[in-house]
């Protein structure tokens, strides 16, 4: 029983450097496996503070109601979500925007963005705009690496929160339009 041990161990050595070689000589590359598709997913918990101050847990507030979320995965998407907003104001639908700003950097001057955002956003919005600093980065890992950052994402969650509908490629008239009929095919 004392030699099995060091024999076991001599070929699990063996086994480990064998794999190690085959890596090392230029097999080939295992792609990653592809992001699990988010339409039919939970949207994650994240709780952020509302440009008007007021706290706001996503999707546990609007939990009972279908729910669109324009999510700015970057600052350089602001303008872009921007358009969801305009656009969804005369609408009659519950929206939200949620920013995501998750750096260090914006977490330390959180006042300093929320007072850009309020000059640029008009005051009956304020309630509708959830900058996500603290719980940016779980917004950001659940979506995963975006192709471009400087346009926005809009998602239709169901009355339990789970993503109905998911375009990542913009603001486009006819991706609201989706977005919209999504949104009220879901029912009050």
């Amino acid at each position: 029983m004392g030699a099995a041990l060091p024999a076991a161990a001599a070929l699990l050595l063996a086994v480990l450097l064998a794999a190690l070689t085959v890596g090392a000589c230029g097999g080939e590359e295992v792609a990653p496996e592809p992001a699990e598709p988010l339409v039919g997913r939970r949207f994650p918990s994240v709780v952020g503070e509302a440009l008007s101050g007021a706290a706001v847990r996503l999707p546990e507030d609007f939990v009972g109601a279908p729910l669109i979320v324009v999510v700015a995965p970057a600052g350089e998407a602001q303008e872009d979500a921007d358009r969801y907003l305009v656009s969804l104001r005369s609408r009659g639908a519950a929206f939200v925007e949620t920013p995501v700003l998750a750096s260090l950097v914006t977490r330390l001057t959180q006042r300093y963005h929320n007072g850009k955002l309020k000059e640029t956003e008009p005051r009956d919005m304020w309630g509708r705009i959830v900058p996500l600093y603290k719980d940016g980065a779980v917004l950001a890992e659940f979506i995963g690496e975006v192709e471009d950052e400087t346009r926005a994402l809009v998602l239709v969650l169901d009355r339990d929160g789970v993503i109905r509908f998911l375009d990542d490629g913009g603001y486009d008239p006819a991706t609201l339009e989706a977005a919209v009929a999504a949104y009220e095919s879901l029912g009050p």
